[in-house]
């Protein structure tokens, strides 16, 4: 005897232990309600309780997860049961499964023919938004363009195989950049997107929203406790997590703790620390030979002072793990010392500094993509001036430039990216070493060449639309695919030299009072200007080194791309 549990779906008796410990609350919607099912906020509901969802009110009936099918719609989960009652949203769209009669069987993936043949006699699909159990997803691929199941002949380890990456995306606020990341991931064929953020899911376009298979809301995203919860309700929701990824750097070391803690694969706390913490990662570098400035992380005054007396000065003083050079000082001399004390930057045993010996030299990026540890492609850019430079003198615009050609001395700094990037993954060439990594360095006057720092992430400043603009391919959706699939596909030589330029004003005011010269700039620089915004009047004053404007220019040369930048930051005006 079957006992009906909602809509052409059904709880068997001998299950119904197993269907306890795995209940799911949905709303029911009849068949007609099918096509015009959308994803809607569900508040915390009781069993029989009533929900409106598509203009019409159902009622509230359980399902088994993960045994059983669930409702034929998207949904929407709070999880009052996790610590902090943070809202799940989940939803599901195109072609999938949904079972009619019969649970697929527990151990169906390793079943070999008969176990496929069983989800393939007792499975349908739907080309309209329904919900798949954990245990399904892994059968996606296999259903062709007219929508027939393709199970009954794969094996066991073809089915096991077969499984769609379930990417969770650590997404601090909806802002317009980060939906650009989220909706390359979205866009990929064959992948499963879960996001996690501040953000509650209605501030997600509507159109990405119906993409993302689960949302999960947190207080923070820097808390590796909270990320670790929103893994293991989505693992339990949507299926088994295959990547945790962020773009941001501030986010590598919370989530790196949330794999340890949630058992998901990927970079682990002591590897990130390598990356994240300047001074394990230049004693990491320097005991292996690579070249790095001279360096010390203080904790006290009296050691800064100790420090300078060994390397002279000028020095470097930053945080120990900080972001874009902000909070960046150099001591030139014993008065610039006591100005910084003065102003409350003092180590601490709880908040040390790093120190470093100041290197006069030009710098450079050098963009690489390793796959388990293996370079695998490489690009570069110059910054003009260097980023303290334009810290130290706020009047200064700062700029970075993709030149067309592949030269030198990106092509000369390759042997010492290639051994920093090996001594930095160190064995771990797994899941861990797959990542497009952002790594400055300094050239001398003399030829001699320095690792500044290693970020594990995608690089700031632009540089990603940079790239995507030299080389006309989409490197965010590139990045999506490499951290989705292990996978990366030459995007060929660079048509042209980009250019950014951040463009900041002079003054003493807290907000921009006037903006002048933008008909001239755009005059000068041609059809090279591909973007420009200008900041309005009011628009508040920013802290760091970007500014309130951006210009993006591209030319067939790289002279060419430099000339259209000296035209924007020449001719526009900032005044604070």
């Amino acid at each position: 005897m079957r006992e009906p549990v909602g809509h052409r779906v059904f709880r068997e008796r001998r299950h119904a232990r197993s269907a306890r410990r795995h209940q799911h609350h949905f709303a029911a919607v009849p068949r007609h309600q099918r096509r015009r099912a959308r994803l809607v906020q569900l508040a915390p509901i009781d069993a029989g309780e009533q929900r409106r969802h598509a203009g019409h009110a159902h009622p509230v009936v359980r399902a088994r997860r993960p045994g059983l099918g669930k409702a034929p719609f998207p949904f929407s989960e709070r999880a009052h049961h996790e610590p902090g009652g943070h809202a799940l949203e989940q939803a599901r769209s195109g072609p999938q499964l949904v079972l009619e009669r019969r649970a697929v069987p527990r151990d169906a993936v390793h079943a070999g023919r008969d176990g496929a043949r069983e989800v393939h006699q007792h499975t349908r699909t739907h080309t309209e938004s329904t919900c798949v159990t954990p245990q399904q997803r892994h059968l996606l691929r296999f259903i062709d363009p007219q929508h027939r199941i393709h199970g009954a002949s794969l094996s066991a380890r073809e089915l096991t195989c077969a499984s769609m990456p379930h990417i969770v995306l650590v997404a601090p606020h909806f802002l317009e950049n980060t939906n650009r990341y989220i909706s390359a991931f979205a866009a990929l064929d064959g992948v499963t997107l879960s996001v996690v953020s501040e953000d509650a899911a209605n501030r997600l376009p509507d159109a990405l929203r119906k993409r993302v298979a689960g949302h999960y809301q947190v207080r923070s995203v820097s808390d590796a406790a909270q990320l670790a919860g929103a893994i293991k309700v989505i693992s339990r929701a949507v299926g088994n997590v295959d990547r945790l990824t962020g773009a941001l750097e501030q986010l590598q070391l919370p989530m790196a703790e949330a794999r340890a803690l949630a058992n998901v694969p990927g970079m682990k706390p002591h590897l990130a620390r390598r990356f994240r913490d300047k001074d394990v990662m230049k004693d990491v570098l320097r005991a292996r030979g690579v070249p790095v400035a001279a360096s010390a992380l203080v904790s006290s005054v009296a050691e800064l002072r100790a420090f300078i007396d060994k390397v002279r000065l000028p020095v470097i003083v930053k945080p120990q793990a900080g972001v874009g050079s902000r909070g960046t000082h150099r001591i030139e001399s014993a008065a610039a010392l006591q100005a910084m004390i003065d102003a409350g930057m003092v180590p601490t045993h709880e908040h040390p500094l790093q120190a470093e010996q100041f290197i006069r030299a030009r710098e450079f990026t050098c963009e690489t993509v390793s796959i388990h540890g293996k370079a695998v492609w490489r690009s570069g850019t110059r910054y003009f001036p260097s980023p303290l430079e334009v810290l130290e003198t706020p009047w200064v615009q700062y700029c970075v430039l993709l030149p067309k050609e592949v030269e030198a001395p990106w092509t000369d700094f390759a042997e010492v990216n290639d051994a920093a990037l090996k001594t930095l993954w160190g064995p771990e060439t797994d899941v861990a070493g797959t990542a497009l990594t952002h790594m400055e360095w300094f050239l001398r006057d003399d030829g001699q060449m320095f690792v500044s720092e290693v970020g594990a992430r995608p690089p700031g400043v632009q540089i990603m639309p940079l790239m995507s603009l030299a080389h006309e391919v989409d490197f965010i959706a590139k990045w999506a695919e490499l951290i989705s699939f292990d996978r990366w596909t030459d995007p060929g030589p660079r048509k042209w030299a980009t250019g950014a330029a951040f463009l900041r004003g002079q003054g003493t005011r807290p907000h921009v009072t006037s903006v002048r010269g933008v008909e001239a700039a755009k005059a000068r620089a041609g059809a090279a200007l591909v973007e420009l915004k200008v900041p309005s009047v009011g628009q508040q004053r920013a802290s760091g080194y970007e500014g309130e404007g951006l210009a993006l220019v591209r030319a067939p040369t790289t002279e060419g791309a430099k000339q259209a930048l000296l035209a924007v930051i020449e001719n526009l005006q900032i005044r604070y």
